[in-house]
């Protein structure tokens, strides 16, 4: 699943997320690398909510990572795929993923998968 650093100001969710990827050994992160920053995410299981998300092929913003999961922010997006806005009348929210449910982090957010047939 492919999605977008969107950590903003929240101090703590910048500690946090930076502190997670140097405890994997991925040393070269640091808040001014967070912005703009896109990583790929595997699931064991996808939940129901980002699994539409996928299929619509739209990027989901992450607003930290820990060593008890990744927190995802929901909004008003539009579908890369389908055109299609979707309008959650303003409203917003998060969805929690537990680590137990990742079974990839990776930093390559900007390479595209090619599929060979």
């Amino acid at each position: 699943m492919y999605c977008k650093l969107l950590i903003g100001e929240n101090e703590s969710s910048v500690i946090e997320t930076i502190d997670w990827f140097h405890s994997i050994g991925v040393d070269w992160i640091s808040e001014k690398r967070l912005d703009d920053m896109y990583i790929n995410i595997e699931f064991v299981n996808t939940p129901k909510l980002l699994e539409t998300m996928v299929h619509l092929e739209t990027t989901l913003s992450v607003t930290r990572i820990s060593d008890k999961g990744v927190t995802f922010y929901l909004i008003d997006f539009l579908s890369e795929r389908e055109r299609i806005e979707f309008d959650f009348g303003g409203c917003d929210g998060t969805v929690f993923v537990p680590m137990s449910n990742i079974k990839s982090i990776n930093t390559l957010g900007n390479i595209k998968e090619i599929c060979v047939q």
